[in-house]
């Protein structure tokens, strides 16, 4: 989320009313899940919603690392009924059993441009010097196949120190069996009770409505990706690096259409 989502939820005082439901959201990066994050946010009341106000403005609007929320869970744990955030699925058992998850995945190789995009903005790159980089480092800006590794494995909760870095490493460990990771995933993301794509986010803003009985107000949604002047060479190492993402995907669409 960024400064512009948090300084929207800063404004706003949000419902009385508290939904049942406590909803853990998966924020996959770069897959429309702000625009979903920021209409979830509008369901609950401000007290009930981690991180909160005042921890995304310490951390300029994005989402704190995972040790900050262990710590700030620790307060409050009846309180908050929704998570969200760049996590891992392991993150649901802060809510505990009852607890809802949800995630939104997005075409590979799409969510790498827009990462691509992204760092050229960032990093004040044109995209001839990020290619130059890309061709001698590698796409080393964020990890391979990062939907299916925010699914797989299990990452400590309980414990806040260290969290983050613990995460990290699972991020960037080596997948030794791909086979099994890529089953790993596939049956970590049968568990979600609630997945959707980007293309499928309508969809699953009205599923949603259901379950809280709040009527969500999706934002503007950009679906838009620009592939003229990228390299053949970084759409080709992204395709190669991101083949488990690849596959996860489409067993995602199958379960966003049913």
């Amino acid at each position: 989320m960024g400064l512009r989502a948090w300084l929207g939820l800063k404004r706003r005082r949000g419902p009385t009313r508290l939904p049942k439901t406590r909803i853990f959201f998966l924020h996959m990066p770069k897959t429309g899940g702000t625009s979903l994050s920021a209409a979830l946010t509008q369901a609950y009341p401000f007290w009930a919603i981690m991180p909160d106000v005042a921890i995304m403005g310490r951390n300029e609007g994005k989402y704190p690392p995972l040790d900050v929320v262990i710590s700030a869970m620790k307060f409050r744990p009846e309180r908050v009924h929704y998570i969200r955030g760049h996590y891992h699925v392991s993150c649901a058992s802060l809510l505990g059993p009852e607890a809802k998850s949800l995630t939104v995945l997005r075409d590979p190789v799409e969510r790498m441009i827009s990462y691509y995009r992204h760092w050229c903005d960032q990093l004040g790159l044109t995209p001839q010097t990020f290619e130059e980089r890309f061709r001698t480092t590698g796409f080393n800006l964020k990890y391979d196949n990062e939907m299916c590794r925010r699914l797989v494995g299990a990452l400590d909760c309980n414990t806040a120190e260290g969290a983050n870095d613990r995460l990290v490493a699972m991020l960037r460990s080596e997948i030794s069996d791909p086979v099994k990771f890529l089953d790993e995933a596939r049956r970590a993301l049968d568990r979600f009770h609630f997945v959707g794509t980007l293309d499928t986010l309508p969809n699953l803003a009205r599923k949603l409505s259901e379950e809280l009985q709040h009527d969500l107000k999706l934002g503007h949604l950009n679906k838009s990706v620009a592939y003229s002047g990228i390299d053949e060479i970084v759409l080709e190492t992204v395709q190669r690096d991101n083949k488990l993402d690849m596959a996860l995907y489409e067993h995602a669409k199958a379960l966003a259409s049913g």
